[in-house]
């Protein structure tokens, strides 16, 4: 089960860490989502549970992407940053504008199923 919460609701988001066997933990590059990460960790740490930082919205040319895991690494050693990333594709958007998944949305063949795909199989192995 997939339990997605607001980014800043509280109570609800204890309830779900406690009841998560891992914390998928979603980071745009920059400033403001690493920031917002630290309360998030924070009752992770409190409650044991385990999670992972998926870099989304991640640019296909620039540094941005490696700079954001850089400094998650550093400021939260214990959680680590997926090795599949989301970019930033308008594919993602489209879906979720017409209510549906990517698989179900875009070519199989495509990138943005492919890092769907890869981040799945990432996150299964972690379970």
């Amino acid at each position: 089960m997939v339990i997605d919460t607001p980014p800043h609701a509280g109570g609800t988001i204890d309830a779900a860490i406690r009841a998560a066997d891992l914390v998928v933990i979603p980071i745009r590059p920059g400033p403001f989502d690493i920031n917002a990460a630290a309360g998030t960790v924070e009752i992770m740490a409190q409650t044991g549970r385990p999670g992972i930082f998926v870099l989304s919205q991640v640019a296909a040319v620039g540094p941005e992407g490696d700079d954001t895991a850089a400094v998650l690494q550093e400021l939260y050693p214990d959680v680590p940053v997926a090795k599949a990333r989301l970019g930033q594709r308008k594919a993602f958007m489209q879906a979720l504008i017409s209510g549906q998944a990517i698989t179900e949305f875009d070519r199989p063949s495509s990138k943005a199923v492919g890092e769907i795909k890869a981040l799945f199989r990432e996150v299964q192995s972690r379970l």
